[in-house]
């Protein structure tokens, strides 16, 4: 567990301690802008790869139906 930060700040310390952050510039390095590509390419892959796995079954499960109703209304009429 983290000690709480006494209260009674002034406002020199206050500021110091908000300040204290990584990129205050603005500037990426290489190596973040890769690692911002790599996470948008892993989002933008996410989306299609969870409409495969969930309707690939569904489709397949359609299809099975569908074909055990032709297959079956072929045999009625025989």
């Amino acid at each position: 567990m983290t000690p709480r930060m006494p209260v009674e700040l002034c406002r020199e310390e206050a500021v110091d301690v908000v300040a204290v952050r990584v990129g205050v510039t603005g500037k990426r390095t290489l190596g973040q802008g890769l690692q911002s590509l790599a996470g948008a390419i892993g989002v933008a892959l996410l989306f299609p790869v969870a409409i495969l796995i969930i309707g690939l079954p569904i489709a397949l499960a359609v299809r099975l139906v569908v074909d055990a109703v032709a297959w079956l209304t072929v045999l009625a009429r025989s």
